[in-house]
């Protein structure tokens, strides 16, 4: 379970990455908290911060074009 500061940290990412509808946010937040915590459960030495950067990743690989 994450904190409250955690959740608000999401929102900001998506805030700062320009995803600026509420409820495309939540359900942003929903997935990469989900994917955080099973980051956090396969390695728990990552704390939250790396996993975030680490699904963040994840996304931007998925997002690229396969040619």
């Amino acid at each position: 379970m994450f904190t409250q500061e955690q959740i608000q940290h999401l929102h900001q990412f998506c805030t700062k990455h320009y995803v600026q509808y509420y409820d495309l946010q939540l359900e942003l937040v929903d997935h990469l908290a989900n994917a955080i915590e099973q980051k956090m459960d396969e390695n728990p030495k990552l704390n939250f911060e790396q996993a975030l950067i680490k699904c963040t990743r994840d996304l931007v690989f998925l997002a690229l074009p396969m040619w």
